[in-house]
């Protein structure tokens, strides 16, 4: 797990996002909390495409509430989904 927590700290400091939360289920998947937004990342494969893919849309999520799903990230299709509430 301490693997995973470094990866992803590194990859919040390589692209300066400010997270809130970081939490981790205990099948691993990874959630991070901005504001009002939960970011799903769900496991750590693609972790760095989904990082890029998460500061790509980070000013977006300004004043929003809901869920950012990037657990089915696979990097071939530039459409994500966001679950307002």
């Amino acid at each position: 797990m301490f693997q995973y927590v470094l990866e992803l700290t590194n990859l919040i400091n390589k692209y300066e996002l400010t997270v809130d939360k970081i939490y981790f289920s205990p099948d691993l998947d990874m959630t991070l909390y901005i504001g009002d937004v939960m970011v799903s990342l769900g496991d750590s494969s693609l972790l760095t495409e989904k990082m890029m893919k998460l500061r790509d849309t980070y000013s977006q999520l300004a004043g929003l509430s809901g869920t950012l799903h990037l657990e089915n990230y696979t990097g071939s299709s530039s459409v994500i989904t966001f679950t307002k509430g």
